[in-house]
């Protein structure tokens, strides 16, 4: 209610925290030190974090293709790849929490594969709650080692450890239930969704829990794989991750790339386009509390902030590209 009556002033405040954001991040390192940084990086190694990173957006598709098949359709796997890369350029560059880009996957699985609408429909709404279901459940374990590693506080707060707790339990719980051809009932759901940024997540949440029992009572087996797939989405994430910092010079543990990835994905969740400011906020706070030079933090999130503005505008483009054919009808 609060931010319906005082809209007009949101946006403004929302540009000058990015702007306080990037300068107080860029104040943090000398010009000098960042681009010695930068520069140290091989061009090998640009080659293969842009390897990897390609590979990674081609595991995207997987999920999605087998929640498809499970509906019996069998669109090419390039063209998921494809619209997923076009989605994530639309969200991307969106004011927003991970979404915006949804109705372009809809749309040209519609129509270019001829999948129905409401089939279209559905399949995303399951892909996304599937990856809703784990980015949570990241972000929530994520917490929890920053929380027990003592990087911001000595004794970390018991309900801070409860709520991160909650966080990474509730969603691969509720998705459990689902998958058991169940269907799951959040306590208090209805009041999460008047929070503008998690809104659509508990929309498509509630949709789930309408549509997707059914289909996990048809096929357990194939949702059980699309919780795998979305796992080793994950894991690979983290793995591309630690090489992004390995690329700088700079060796992590498992727990210390796990922190920064945590800052990350944190940022992304700052209502600009692609956590503008609270990236590079992060990455320097994140860097710093581990004992590492700011100007790794910040050489860490331009590469980040790099990679996702070139996948980006290639999503951008193919989704460009691909509006323009139309290859089939939607039944």
């Amino acid at each position: 209610m609060w931010i319906a009556k005082n809209k007009k002033y949101l946006r403004p405040f929302l540009f000058l925290l990015t702007g306080v954001l990037v300068w107080w991040a860029l104040r943090q390192v000398s010009p000098a030190e960042l681009w010695r940084t930068l520069t140290a990086i091989h061009p090998l190694w640009i080659a293969l974090l842009l390897a990897v990173n390609a590979g990674v957006i081609w595991l995207f598709g997987s999920r999605w293709w087998v929640i498809l098949r499970v509906l019996k359709h069998h669109p090419p796997y390039r063209h998921l790849v494809a619209y997923r890369l076009t989605a994530f350029g639309i969200s991307y560059f969106t004011p927003g929490t991970q979404f915006g880009g949804e109705p372009a996957q809809i749309y040209l699985l519609s129509r270019r594969d001829g999948v129905p609408t409401t089939d279209a429909i559905f399949s995303v709404t399951i892909d996304k709650l599937f990856e809703l279901a784990f980015n949570f459940a990241f972000l929530g374990v994520g917490v929890l080692i920053v929380l027990r590693a003592g990087l911001f506080a000595a004794e970390p707060l018991p309900g801070l450890s409860v709520m991160a707790f909650a966080v990474a339990a509730l969603p691969l719980l509720a998705l459990a239930v689902l998958c058991s051809g169940k269907q799951p009932r959040v306590p208090g759901l209805h009041r999460l969704g008047r929070a503008p940024l998690l809104r659509k997540a508990v929309s498509a949440i509630k949709t789930a829990q309408e549509t997707g029992a059914p289909l996990c009572r048809k096929s357990p087996g194939q949702m059980l794989l699309a919780a795998m797939l979305s796992a080793a989405i994950w894991l690979a994430l983290v793995a591309e991750y630690r090489l992004m910092v390995q690329a700088l010079g700079v060796s992590l543990s498992l727990t210390e790339t796990v922190v920064l990835l945590t800052a990350a994905r944190l940022a992304f969740l700052f209502p600009a386009p692609g956590g503008l400011g609270a990236l590079e906020a992060g990455q320097v706070i994140a860097m710093e509390a581990l004992g590492f030079d700011p100007a790794l933090g910040l050489s860490f999130s331009l590469l980040i902030r790099a990679r996702d503005i070139l996948f980006g505008l290639a999503g951008l483009w193919l989704g460009k590209m691909l509006s323009g054919k139309n290859t089939a009808h939607p039944k």
